[in-house]
């Protein structure tokens, strides 16, 4: 059983690989406008995704917790392959709209379950400790991934955009017959049936571990940060005057940059302890979007660089802080509830973001946003770090 878990850890890593690998994203604003719909509806296209994730995670985490990790891994795949092939032959907003929906599905799907599957693999072989690295190979591959989609994605697009998407379908359906090969670790509890006693052992989960809430609320404000500043890239690189035929090297180098910067979160995090490594994060995130408001310059593309060095960090180091204090029944619930305040956070912030860039300008934008995500990333910091000295 051992032999085939650790087997099962590389199929959870091809699973990511295939789920991440995403020629269609570099294109997406290319290809909506050439179907004919406005920039306005293309953010309306936004809008449904995050808010539908928001509607679909918390149950979704129920889900996985109750019913099984992998199961809500196959569903997962099968929702991405589905919107994608509706994607196929789409030329309107309302089917794109429901290709969204489907996508969002997918995303809620996985997002607690495959991190949730992954610790627990280790935890049925004994080997928790190995989680934090393994987090990070598993950031490291999806960064991988989806670098290495966005320039295949680049050329395929010169060609016919279209064929971006027929691959992709192609791809995701590779990634559903990977989900049938997972294997789901032995639980040693009692399956519960009832919504009410999921969130009834989520509530016990936090008075036991009254950090936990902290750790919640600090790795969405990061979450968010990342997000943010991410949806902001391409509005920058349009303010500096840059090619758009070098949009998709700038994102493939950054994405490129999480692949390396993640082998070394592990040690980084270790050296500077989780005190330092909880103040250090807020601060450059501020720093970087302070640069971002103040420069108007293709220099200022380094930045970005930043951005991702603390994006590598953020998941493995952040949610192997999170996943100590759980117990495994919950932990796909809990993990899906930190994703869901990181998306109401972001929802609420990217919508006034949007009014501050039309009403005022993107360096003002950059600037808001610093501010915003630095003075709420301290209510949890004050508690913890209190926390820490009782």
């Amino acid at each position: 059983m051992e032999t085939q878990l650790e087997s099962n850890i590389r199929r959870i890593y091809l699973f990511k690989f295939l789920k991440c690998f995403m020629i269609t994203s570099p294109i997406a604003y290319l290809f909506f406008k050439k179907n004919g719909l406005s920039s306005s509806e293309i953010m309306n296209l936004q809008s449904i995704y995050l808010i539908s994730v928001v509607l679909f995670e918390i149950p979704s985490g129920y889900f996985s917790d109750f019913i099984g990790r992998k199961k809500a891994l196959i569903l997962s795949a099968f929702s991405s392959f589905l919107a994608y092939f509706i994607y196929s032959f789409s030329h309107s907003f309302f089917y794109f709209a429901i290709v969204h929906v489907f996508l969002a599905i997918s995303s809620s799907l996985s997002s607690g379950s495959d991190s949730a599957l992954l610790y627990e693999s280790f935890q049925a072989i004994k080997k928790e400790t190995n989680y934090k690295k393994n987090e990070s190979n598993l950031l490291s591959i999806e960064s991988f991934s989806e670098a290495t989609a966005s320039i295949l994605g680049g050329l395929l697009a010169t060609i016919n955009m279209r064929y971006n998407v027929y691959c992709e379908t192609f791809v995701l359906f590779l990634a559903l017959v990977v989900s049938f090969y997972i294997i789901e670790p032995k639980k040693q509890f009692k399956k519960r049936k009832t919504i009410k006693e999921s969130f009834f052992l989520v509530k016990e989960n936090i008075i036991k571990a009254p950090s936990l809430k902290w750790f919640i609320l600090y790795s969405s404000v990061i979450s968010s940060s990342t997000y943010i500043f991410a949806i902001l890239i391409p509005q920058y690189l349009k303010f500096i005057n840059l090619e758009t035929v070098l949009f998709g090297l700038v994102f493939a180098s950054i994405r490129y940059s999480v692949t390396i910067f993640s082998m070394f979160t592990d040690r980084i995090e270790v050296k500077l302890g989780e005190k330092y490594t909880l103040i250090s994060f807020p601060i450059l995130f501020f720093v970087a979007f302070l640069l971002m408001s103040i420069f108007k310059s293709y220099w200022a593309i380094l930045v970005f660089f930043i951005i991702y060095f603390l994006r590598a960090f953020n998941k493995p180091i952040l949610k192997s802080y999170v996943n100590s204090f759980i117990e495994n029944d919950v932990r796909a619930t809990i993990l899906s509830l930190q994703s869901s305040i990181f998306r109401i956070i972001a929802a609420i912030i990217s919508s006034v973001l949007g009014y501050i860039t039309v009403k005022y300008s993107l360096s003002t934008t950059f600037l808001f946003a610093g501010i915003f995500h630095l003075l709420l990333a301290l209510i949890p910091i004050f508690f913890l770090l209190n926390k820490n000295k009782n």
